[in-house]
């Protein structure tokens, strides 16, 4: 199992027991000190495109990202002072989805300002496109934005979709980079400076939601850039092609036309690219797909397979009876089941940082 989807398996060992690592094992160990991290990060939960000159944000900050993970490579080994890095996921690990009485609590609530112990609103985000309703609590926004402030970078890794991700950016915590769709999409904020008079700001602009703690600088407005060589990787055609991006593009696109119509897009009977082949084969066989909002990957999720031929075939999906073609990869999240080029996923995209 690789270092990086392990944080249970790090153990702090003392000082004089550590080896001198040389090569491979000095960036396999900086792996296993970001996984370490994302395991603290989930102990911060509450209690219940812009577009830019090509001098490109993206490149720039894909390349200070690497710079600031790889940059203990070089040093002795022992724990960073302070940690270079920071992959964490988000639901379930700094968003939080409440059941029972609290989800009934907080639906009668949802247009009042909540509060849990001494000076810890509760954000509430945007309903996901599948309708459900996650909380982020002030700590976690403070203790997230403590990392950054201490030198750190923090990049949030997720399977949400496009859309979904768009919709929730004020309410997450302030980061150095966002990955989704599994690791099919990358954007990097890029700040905007005071100095830039908001009819020069680009047409999509995130502002942040205020929190408990938050400081004038954590509510800054911010732009995303996309990190565009990435994403030429992912629409080959021999991955995921171009035709799921529309609609999904930067800024958001809510219609399209004169009248208001809502945005149009692309059909999974008409995406072209292998993941979108073996998606239409896997209609075919009566699974339920959810591509809606999705450009670089699709989700079977358990709940939507309504007929009795839909429930069989996930359970073949979860047993590992359906395999993948060539150049499709897959993983479970959230009880659903993912697929997406073979050199997307979460993993892959932290290799491409530590080689960048």
């Amino acid at each position: 199992m690789p270092p990086v989807m392990s944080c249970l398996m790090i153990e702090k060992l003392p000082a004089n027991q550590l080896p001198r690592p040389t090569g491979r094992m000095k960036t396999a160990l900086i792996v296993g000190r970001i996984a370490f991290l994302v395991g603290f990060l989930s102990l911060l939960q509450p209690t219940t495109t812009a577009a830019f000159s090509s001098s490109s944000p993206a490149n720039i900050a894909r390349e200070a990202l690497a710079m600031a993970i790889t940059s203990s490579a070089s040093s002795e080994f022992g724990p960073p002072e302070p940690p270079v890095a920071i992959f964490s996921d988000v639901d379930g690990t700094l968003v939080h989805y409440p059941e029972g009485n609290d989800k009934l609590f907080l639906l009668d609530n949802i247009d009042k300002a909540i509060t849990i112990g001494k000076n810890n609103k509760i954000l509430q985000l945007p309903a996901s496109a599948t309708g459900l309703q996650g909380v982020i609590s002030s700590q976690t926004l403070a203790k997230c934005q403590e990392i950054r402030n201490s030198g750190s970078k923090l990049v949030l890794v997720s399977g949400m979709r496009t859309s979904t991700l768009l919709k929730r950016l004020p309410f997450l915590p302030l980061s150095d980079a966002y990955c989704n769709e599994g690791g099919g999409r990358i954007f990097y904020r890029v700040p905007l400076s005071k100095d830039v008079p908001k009819e020069d700001w680009p047409s999509f602009v995130v502002h942040p939601e205020v929190y408990d703690g938050a400081t004038e600088e954590d509510l800054q407005p911010f732009a995303l850039q996309e990190d565009m060589a990435w994403r030429q990787q992912m629409e080959q055609s021999d991955a995921a092609g171009t035709d799921g991006y529309i609609g999904v593009e930067l800024p958001p696109q809510e219609s399209s036309g004169d009248n208001n119509d809502p945005i149009r897009h692309v059909p999974l009977s008409d995406r072209v690219g292998a993941l979108w082949d073996y998606a239409q084969d896997l209609s075919s066989q009566g699974f339920i797909l959810d591509t809606n909002g999705y450009a670089t990957c699709f989700r079977v999720n358990r709940k939507q397979q309504i007929t009795p031929e839909s429930k069989d075939n996930f359970e073949r999906l979860l047993a590992g009876t359906v395999t993948c073609p060539p150049g499709i990869s897959t993983s479970t999240n959230l009880g659903c089941v993912d697929f997406y080029p073979e050199d997307s996923g979460k993993n892959n995209w932290c290799v491409l940082i530590l080689n960048a």
